[in-house]
């Protein structure tokens, strides 16, 4: 009943009519960003062959031997007919002709559909993750035990042992940031190759103490690392620095692992839009 194949510029209207169906924030991509970013890692499904109806389509990302299944989802009146599995089946063979051992997606806690979906794939809960939002105006309620700084004075500060000092990583620190907060390097380059994208960082005692991806024009960091919840003021602080005044007067953050920033981050005001489960699994070629 179901084909898939890969996406052509001519899907680009259907995927971003699916996009919707996700039911997350996230406000749909718009054609040039579908085109450039998505387009050569989107496979659809579509009801009968050719140049038949498209009912749902799969993206997926790639970090080194990690394939980041991004998005899954089919139109309301195909759901539980087979084409996520469809789906999910084509993914699979395409990642790992691409030479991925590993491939990993986010459910939302509560989609008990989708997670039997993956299960029967395989994958396996790996650890939890929560989207919020919360206002600029909130994070002066955060408790902070640092201050950021930035410039010149934060390379003595970190030496002297001051409080936590906020900067830009270069790329090669990119390995240590990942492994002090157990994310995929892959991952943090491909978010740092993305255009309009600020890489920050948090240095204390020499040490990295935090890390985020922002996009001001979203605005939201993809993702937003503390080593603790005092930590998140001067986080915050660095991320509203490179903010754009014309865009909504929040940030939407992604914290993964961390229910201790999670309960001081609502503490403050910040909203709880999404409770997200990874799961993954090893790729058997």
């Amino acid at each position: 009943m179901w084909t898939t194949r890969r996406a052509t510029a001519a899907d680009l209207a259907a995927i971003q009519r699916l996009f919707l169906e996700l039911g997350v924030p996230d406000p749909p991509p718009d054609a040039a960003e579908l085109a450039e970013r998505m387009l050569p890692r989107v496979i659809v499904a579509c009801r009968g062959g050719g140049d038949a109806e498209v009912v749902g389509y799969a993206h997926w990302r790639i970090y080194g031997p990690t394939a980041h299944v991004a998005h899954v989802v089919a139109a309301p009146d195909v759901r539980r007919l087979g084409v996520g599995r469809t789906l999910m089946e084509a993914v699979r063979e395409a990642v790992t002709a691409e030479g991925c051992t590993r491939w990993y997606l986010n459910v939302k806690r509560d989609n008990a559909p989708a997670r039997r979906l993956y299960e029967q794939h395989g994958m396996a809960v790996e650890h939890e993750t929560w989207a919020l939002r919360i206002a600029w105006a909130q994070i002066e309620g955060l408790a902070a035990d640092s201050a950021a700084a930035d410039g010149a004075a934060a390379d003595s500060a970190a030496a002297d042992g001051a409080a936590a000092v906020a900067y830009a990583p270069g790329p090669d620190e990119d390995a240590g940031i990942a492994a002090r907060f157990a994310l995929d390097t892959g991952r943090l380059a491909s978010l740092r190759a993305r255009p309009g994208m600020v890489m920050l960082a948090l240095r204390e005692d020499g040490a990295t103490a935090g890390c985020a991806a922002f996009d001001p024009r979203f605005p939201g960091a993809a993702v937003f690392c503390a080593a603790r919840p005092g930590l998140a003021r001067p986080l915050l602080d660095a991320c509203r620095a490179h903010a754009d005044p014309t865009r909504p007067s929040f940030i939407r953050l992604a914290v993964e692992r961390d229910r201790a920033l999670v309960d001081a981050l609502v503490a403050a005001g910040a909203e709880i839009t999404l409770e997200i489960l990874q799961l993954g699994a090893t790729l058997c070629g």
